[in-house]
């Protein structure tokens, strides 16, 4: 007889990882970080982290290095994001993103009350073309929070191209609504 998977596994989870995303399943409180790095998950997985995450009201920060997270993956977890309230720091780096994996996560980036750190680094790299990424998908995200957001970094990102001073302006106003920063 062949195993299925259901709700209480996970398709494609490395095994190092399967106690600490169970955590997160069971909102264990002791369980206030998620660090998944280096590893490409089956797109099931990302979905249900996604549905756990959406719940879970004890991870504060997560941590996603290097994990080829693209399309509908980022799609997946994104709208479990978008409902979680309670993460407050989020990391994505060394991911290749382009606009429509922003798109994803503008949501979460919006609408999160807690969020006060988010880092996207080494994401947007010049294969992407001349432009690099649209900040305006991101700025337009920090722009329409309530809240305040107390560190952004794009280190390591690509920003070059024609109107980038224009599109960074722009995301300088976004997130001197409450704070004071400089180019």
């Amino acid at each position: 007889m062949e195993h299925q998977t259901d709700d209480a596994t996970i398709a494609g989870l490395a095994p190092v990882l399967e106690s600490k995303v169970f955590c997160v399943r069971n909102n264990d409180v002791n369980t206030n970080h998620l660090y998944i790095g280096h590893t490409g998950l089956d797109p099931r997985a990302w979905k249900q982290l996604g549905c756990w995450l959406r719940t879970n009201t004890h991870v504060k920060y997560i941590c996603l290095l290097a994990c080829h997270l693209r399309g509908k993956s980022m799609v997946d977890l994104c709208t479990g994001l978008e409902d979680n309230k309670s993460i407050s720091e989020f990391e994505i780096s060394e991911c290749s993103l382009k606009n429509a994996e922003i798109e994803s996560l503008a949501p979460f980036i919006r609408k999160n009350p807690s969020l006060h750190t988010l880092n996207i680094e080494g994401c947007f790299g010049a294969s992407l073309g001349a432009s690099g990424f649209d900040l305006n998908l991101l700025s337009s995200a920090l722009m329409s929070r309530t809240q305040s957001i107390e560190n952004v970094s794009l280190d390591g990102n690509f920003m070059g191209g024609e109107g980038t001073k224009d599109a960074f302006d722009t995301l300088i106003t976004a997130l001197n609504k409450n704070t004071e920063l400089t180019r």
